[in-house]
């Protein structure tokens, strides 16, 4: 029986995880006499281009069933360069070899092999100027980040294709979108050398003292949130101790950030990224709240992944395990200790990254600035016990406002290029309508900088039953469409009261916006009109949604959004997931039960964690925090399943190839009208970047036609739900027999 129950520390990274998993195949790994012979070759052994120019290199491959891993690497760096997609630019005049290694599996074999191969390239002096090319996207600083060293950020390539495979969107024929503004961006390089700090910049240190928050705006286009990962808290505390950067970074379900997203990302047309963190997570606890340099270290290059593709940054403290609500606590000390910890993080940051020019900029918080200062919630990582706030709403909004001009005032006492700073100033919640209320006041500046180097920073979820809610069964709280003529003019009415800031000099920035569940009607049609009417109002608006952009492969994972995204920026070149569909459609296609024959099946109780938890017994259970179950009954050979340490997902996986037409049916508990959540993913430990919501009431109990397109490159399936508690009773495994 190959069927077990794993509880992964949360301690461990995502890369250990998948370097531990490495050498374990799910069947047999003896060697298949009746395995095809592979041929794998360049589409060049040789080449010769120009200074400044480029040619791709691909890899042709016959009779192979999957690409598992593969890494570029040139000899010579001086003399030509080389990204991971292949793309070979030269650098100056001379000659090198630029060698593809990657591992491939055969048809009809079981086990990988890998193999080398070679193209000389020789480059010749440029005639005349040469044009400016994309950045070599394989560069890295950190060898824990690249993707040559992360074994998720490889591409998977399909049997008998080019091993690189890229899809490209382009601009809707006739669209009357005007192009992105010509900005001021750093040209293309290498780097700049090493900060203080002594991480690779590829940042040139100027700061224009004369832009203005308006000019800011136009320049950061639109935007992206690296959320989940920097700013991902809460581990367990016997792991604290011995805790690397990357077990936060990974601890949420997203893969260590490289470069090559921030390439992909930029290719799609994003100009800027804003990168949430929590700062608590590698802090002294002796009182001076002194941040790891590791820490620091790591956001940095991070900050120039970003750099390096001519982006925009937005650096913040976030979430930063709750201990916002120090803020209001009826306790005197414990609201100094508040007043102390935001200085101390600001003061370092401040100072930390002072050298960097005007494409970093500071935001003050994330949506705690509000009523989460009044709560009861003193941080994941405080040994103060909850204290309910006593700050009434009017007092809540003072303290906003004391604490962004405290913000302010330690950017701009900081010196050098901090003086002269863009700062993003949080809203009240981030919430639009409270922070138009005249109660919220912006801090006063520099006198020298007077209104122009100060946004106000709004989260844009509105209707929230359309954006947030996945609930289905909530008859008032869940909507599955927009795009009605009143949705665009509640939108329109809503982003127009923002004017009072922009009619006052400051400028606008939409720090996270967006719907969150994939499978609803509308949602290319809600991005693109925030888009664009974010650019009517001199706003930019940067996108919060992690089922968009995958970011192992490095993709755009629907068609629809990379039709928006090329013609409200023009971009050319937007990576997109192979077989992609759009927003809005569903992945299953429902079979009838007289075309299947079950080939394997579990049973047990797989129950998504709630505040209570649930014991094995389906009991709730007061004392034990927030744990969910994975029991099994009975289980079939060749059936593997798996379920992280938190009960958020459950993994499993069979031999599809032995299927001719392989579906699923997943059977929720007795009683259990939950919807449930469904996804392709790369093996048992690895979160999907996106996830269709499964009705209850359309597919439970229900046989699933699986894509074996996207099992190929995705051979396990990833379920949840949105409803906490939720449990799954049953998975079964069919094949369909044709007639």
């Amino acid at each position: 029986m190959k069927c077990s129950k794993k509880w992964m520390a949360a301690v461990l990274s995502a890369s250990m995880v998948l370097s531990g998993m490495s050498g374990m195949a799910l069947n047999s790994v003896t060697a298949d006499a009746a395995a095809k012979k592979a041929t794998l070759k360049l589409n060049k052994t040789s080449a010769s281009i120009k200074k400044g120019k480029t040619t791709t290199l691909k890899v042709k491959t016959k009779n192979v069933k999957k690409v598992k891993s593969l890494k570029w690497t040139t000899k010579n760096k001086k003399i030509a360069t080389v990204t991971q997609k292949g793309v070979v630019k030269g650098v100056k005049a001379g000659s090198t070899t630029i060698k593809v290694k990657f591992k491939y599996l055969a048809k009809g074999a079981k086990k990988y092999k890998s193999k080398t191969l070679s193209c000389k390239v020789t480059v010749k002096a440029a005639s005349s100027a040469a044009a400016t090319t994309e950045p070599d996207a394989s560069a890295t600083d950190a060898p824990a980040a690249s993707a040559d060293t992360t074994a998720t950020a490889a591409p998977t390539a399909s049997a008998d294709t080019t091993a690189t495979p890229e899809a490209t969107a382009t601009p809707t024929e006739g669209s009357t979108a005007t192009a992105r503004p010509e900005t001021t961006a750093i040209p293309y390089s290498d780097n700049y050398g090493k900060s203080k700090n002594g991480i690779t910049m590829y940042d040139d240190g100027v700061m224009d003292e004369t832009l203005t928050a308006s000019q800011l705006i136009k320049n950061m286009g639109q935007g992206w949130n690296l959320g989940n990962t920097l700013e991902s808290c809460g581990i367990d505390e016997d792991a604290e101790e011995t805790a690397t950067v990357n077990d936060y970074e990974t601890l949420w379900g997203q893969p260590t950030t490289t470069v090559n997203m921030m390439t992909a990302l930029k290719n799609s047309g994003f100009d800027t990224i804003r990168i949430p963190v929590a700062w608590s997570n590698m802090m002294s606890d002796d009182g001076t709240y002194t941040i790891d340099d590791a820490y620091f270290d790591r956001v940095e290059t991070v900050m120039n992944y970003c750099f390096r593709n001519n982006m925009y940054v937005v650096l913040n403290i976030h979430y930063d395990s709750g201990w916002w609500g120090m803020f209001g606590s009826s306790d005197e000390s414990v609201r100094e200790e508040a007043w102390k910890k935001y200085e101390a993080i600001w003061t370092q940051i401040a100072d930390r990254y002072a050298e960097y020019g005007d494409y970093l900029i500071f935001e003050s918080a994330n949506e705690e600035l509000g009523l989460d200062i009044n709560d009861s919630n003193l941080g994941l990582n405080t040994a103060v016990d909850g204290v309910e706030g006593v700050l009434t709403e009017d007092e809540a909004y003072e303290v906003t406002n004391k604490i962004n001009q405290t913000f302010v005032d330690i950017v701009r006492a900081s010196g050098g290029n901090n003086t002269y700073r863009q700062l993003l100033i949080a809203g009240f919640n981030t919430d639009l309508e409270k922070t138009c209320d005249d109660r919220y006041i912006m801090p006063t500046d520099l006198e020298e900088n007077g209104k122009t180097k100060l946004s106000v920073s709004i989260h844009y979820y509105s209707p929230s039953e359309y954006c947030i809610s996945e609930d289905k069964t909530s008859e008032t709280r869940y909507s599955d469409s927009w795009g009605t003529e009143q949705d665009y003019a509640d939108m329109h009415t809503m982003m127009d009261s923002l004017k009072k800031f922009s009619d006052e000099g400051y400028g606008i920035i939409f720090g996270e916006y967006g719907p969150q569940a994939m499978d609803k009607q509308g949602i290319a049609a809600f991005i693109k009109e925030v888009m664009l009417y974010s650019q009517e109002i001199g706003a930019c608006p940067i996108l919060w949604n992690n089922s968009l952009f995958d970011r192992y492969d490095c993709v755009i994972c629907y068609t629809d959004i990379a039709e928006v995204l090329a013609e409200v920026t023009n971009a050319q070149n937007i990576p997109l997931e192979v077989g992609a569909s759009a927003t809005g459609t569903a992945s299953g296609q429902i079979v009838e039960d007289d075309t299947l024959t079950l080939v394997a099946a579990w049973e047990g109780a797989w129950s998504r964690t709630n505040n209570v938890g649930i014991l094995s017994d389906g009991s709730p259970n007061t004392e034990a925090g927030e744990v969910g179950q994975f029991v099994t009954t009975s289980c079939d050979d060749g059936l593997t399943l798996e379920s992280n340490a938190y009960f958020w997902q459950l993994f499993f996986t069979y031999d599809w190839d032995s299927l001719n037409a392989p579906c699923i049916r997943i059977t929720m508990a007795d009683g259990d009208e939950s919807d449930f959540q469904f996804a392709y993913t790369t093996d048992l430990y690895t979160n999907a970047s996106h996830f269709d919501t499964m009705a209850n009431e359309e597919y439970n109990g229900k046989a699933i036609l699986l894509n074996k397109t996207k099992l190929a490159a995705k051979p396990c399936i990833e379920l949840s739900s949105p409803t906490p508690g939720a449990t799954i009773a049953k998975i079964e495994i069919y094949d369909q027999v044709s007639e």
